[in-house]
């Protein structure tokens, strides 16, 4: 198996646009703009600094002033701009009717903030984080502000004010949804993802070469297994490039470097084994008891959570719901620091008939990986050692993917066979907001 955890880049963008989006050097001086977003200067007493797009197909925008009444709708309230049906044409007049200091994001208007600063020294309050987006607010193909995303929990999509799937009018098919924060951290509110746009079923992309046109698949019906939607001029996906709930991180198998969307589901606090799995069958798919939002449902269900079909599993490969530990490895084999309690508290749907390790350190890899449900429990009788002697889940995949933190801490970096497949993606990347 390709050993590609490349670090831990986590926590994406949101979809929606042109160029690549690299990680910002804070001490790197920000893209030239005609006039500063953050901090509302280089326009006249009468004007806001803005996104104005110029064309919509494929949509091309800057950041210039534009005209204000006293008029416009204020943080929160509805917006309509360029791309919307009902707003302004493109081009000198394509600007929001958001208040300034706001723009006009998925239909709402949003706080401007400062992307490279963390917490409210960005812009925003403790109940929201600053997002980037692809196509708003750019310079030279660089970010040079972002929109103030509401705190939400990315396991029952809740938002910071309890409203379900992220204050969408129908929760059933919600227009926004909560993605995880890098390293899924809490926020100071106890959330751990941001809102970001969902595209309503009623969408038609203009571009030929978005994955939707291709697949016709519905953003809401991203789920495990599926393909994400990416950025059609790199390839690259964004921070909501799947359904609410799921994320670009699995390879399609240990042969293919296309990216599939992976369930992240609530996983067994004791870990995976026959043992574990004899007294209760349903732990080899998660925990049961967790309450957990389906991108289809009206609200969080107890067991909704579990890597099986019709849930955050799929119908046609079958999964165990695996503890975060073992993607968040580093190279020299340690569990990378910034990964705290949340790699117990979130898992992901692991499809463990698609890849392949390597059984006897020859560099072949000859063997799949088992269902950990039919290891046995971690016993005297075995140290524990791979490939030699291993005996649970945790011993099989040293690097702690199905196992708990403390237990992961008893091994070496060389007794495990090589790391899960995946991608994971840009922590600063953008989201796509259409």
């Amino acid at each position: 198996m390709k050993n590609l955890v490349l670090g831990v880049l986590f926590g994406l963008v949101a979809c929606g646009g042109k160029e690549p989006v690299q990680l910002v050097d804070a001490t790197s001086d920000a893209p030239a703009a005609a006039c500063d977003p953050i901090d509302q200067m280089g326009c006249n007493p009468n004007e806001k600094c803005t996104w104005i797009i110029d064309q919509l197909s494929p949509e091309i925008g800057h950041i210039g002033c534009a005209p204000v009444s006293g008029g416009e709708a204020a943080v929160g309230g509805a917006c309509l701009d360029a791309g919307d049906p009902g707003g302004p044409p493109a081009g000198p007049n394509g600007f929001d009717n958001c208040e300034l200091g706001a723009v006009c994001v998925a239909r709402i208007c949003k706080t401007i903030c400062d992307p490279q600063m963390a917490g409210i020294a960005s812009g925003c309050d403790g109940s929201h984080t600053c997002g980037r987006y692809i196509g708003l607010l750019e310079a030279s193909g660089a970010n040079v502000a972002g929109a103030c995303d509401s705190n939400c929990n990315v396991l029952d999509q809740t938002q910071f004010d309890g409203a379900a799937a992220c204050g969408s009018s129908d929760p059933m098919a919600p227009n926004q949804g909560c993605y995880a924060n890098p390293f899924f951290k809490e926020a100071p509110d106890g959330t751990t993802g941001s809102c970001a746009p969902v595209r309503s079923d009623t969408t038609i992309p203009t571009n030929p070469a978005d994955q939707q046109n291709i697949d016709n698949v519905k953003h809401n019906d991203r789920t495990d297994r599926v393909k994400p939607l990416i950025n059609p001029s790199t390839g690259n996906t964004f921070k909501n490039s799947c359904a609410p709930g799921y994320m670009p991180i699995y390879f399609e198998n240990d042969t293919s470097m296309k990216t599939l969307c992976t369930g992240l589901c609530a996983p067994n606090p004791t870990g995976i084994n026959s043992d574990i799995v004899a007294a209760k069958s349903s732990a080899q798919f998660g925990d049961d008891t967790v309450p957990v939002k389906l991108p289809r449902k009206a609200a969080a269900v107890a067991g909704d959570g579990l890597c099986e079909v019709l849930k955050k599993g799929n119908a046609t490969e079958p999964e165990n719901c695996v503890f975060l530990w073992g993607i968040f490895i580093q190279q020299d084999g340690t569990i990378n620091p910034m990964l705290g309690p949340e790699g117990e508290q979130f898992g992901l749907c692991f499809p463990f008939s698609t890849f392949h390790y390597d059984s006897d350190n020859n560099m072949s890899e000859d063997k799949v990986f088992p269902n950990f449900a039919s290891l046995p429990p971690r016993s005297a009788s075995t140290p524990g050692v791979f490939p030699a002697a291993f005996d649970d889940a945790c011993d099989f995949v040293g690097n702690g993917a199905a196992c708990l933190r403390s237990e992961a801490n008893l091994f070496q970096p060389m007794q495990a066979p090589q790391k899960q497949m995946m991608r994971l993606g840009d922590p600063s990347a953008p989201a796509i907001r259409r």
